[in-house]
């Protein structure tokens, strides 16, 4: 069970890292990494997990703040963010 949550550990790092530095705002005068921003790719991604991923999600398990709200309301949360774009 460890190896299979490290694995998943190092996936999300490794994406996390990626994703930041695709994100990462560049031309030809400089280069200045992304922060303070909500990645909606990342967000909507949540809806691709199964639903006890996702309520790890929720209860923060992995580590982080517990979120005030059930797995139902994030879904929707999620899916009303998404519809804007």
């Amino acid at each position: 069970m460890f190896y299979f949550l490290s694995f998943f550990f190092f996936l999300f790092m490794f994406l996390f890292c990626f994703i930041f530095r695709w994100r990462s705002f560049a031309n030809e005068r400089r280069v200045a990494e992304a922060r303070n921003f909500i990645d909606g790719d990342l967000i909507e991604a949540f809806l691709d997990l199964p639903p006890e991923k996702m309520q790890e999600v929720v209860e923060a398990r992995q580590g982080g703040t517990p979120l005030d709200m059930s797995v139902d309301d994030l879904i929707k949360y999620v899916e009303e963010l998404a519809g804007l774009h």
